[in-house]
């Protein structure tokens, strides 16, 4: 018992060094931002004859452009393109062919590193059936740390009889 309590106050103390230090969420972003460039190299200016441009008032409706791209008629849009989820970080690519002036979007999906902090919060309620009739609990879940497709979780629940709290190792695939 005491083995296990010691093992729960590491677990606890490397978890909160762990969100203080490399765990806070990010903000969520429901505006358009410059994204930064994910790598700085010289540019270079290349003649073109004319670029293909999307209809920015149709454009504008269907993707909720804010106002200062709407309005500013030297912006144009050359391309756009959706990313889908996924738990790394996407690089994206603007190309534009200069034999025909138009313009596309090419993305990947950066490998996950095979150990990193995670910050992954749950909490709920859970209801049911039991060998001793209705049950239910609740619960709260902080996944912390991954190795590979392992992560360590901190685990509690309580129900009617009683409340446990454990470290959790989790394969997901």
């Amino acid at each position: 018992m005491k083995k296990a309590l010691v093992i729960l106050l590491i677990t606890i103390s490397a978890g909160a060094f762990a969100y203080e230090k490399y765990l806070k969420p990010p903000a969520v972003k429901t505006e358009y931002v410059k994204l930064p460039p994910v790598i700085q190299v010289k540019t270079i200016r290349v003649p073109v004859k004319e670029i293909v441009v999307l209809d920015k008032t149709e454009a504008s409706k269907k993707l909720n452009l804010p106002e200062s791209i709407r309005s500013d008629a030297s912006e144009q849009l050359i391309a756009t393109g959706e990313v889908s989820p996924y738990e790394g970080k996407t690089d994206v690519v603007a190309t534009m062919n200069t034999e025909t002036g138009e313009s596309s979007l090419i993305a990947t999906q950066r490998p996950l590193p095979f150990f990193a902090f995670e910050n992954k919060k749950e909490i709920g309620i859970g209801i049911g059936i039991s060998s001793k009739g209705m049950d239910g609990e609740v619960y709260a879940q902080w996944s912390f740390l991954r190795i590979g497709k392992v992560h360590l979780k901190a685990y509690g629940e309580a129900d009617r009889l009683g409340a446990k709290a454990l470290l959790r190792a989790g394969y997901e695939f």
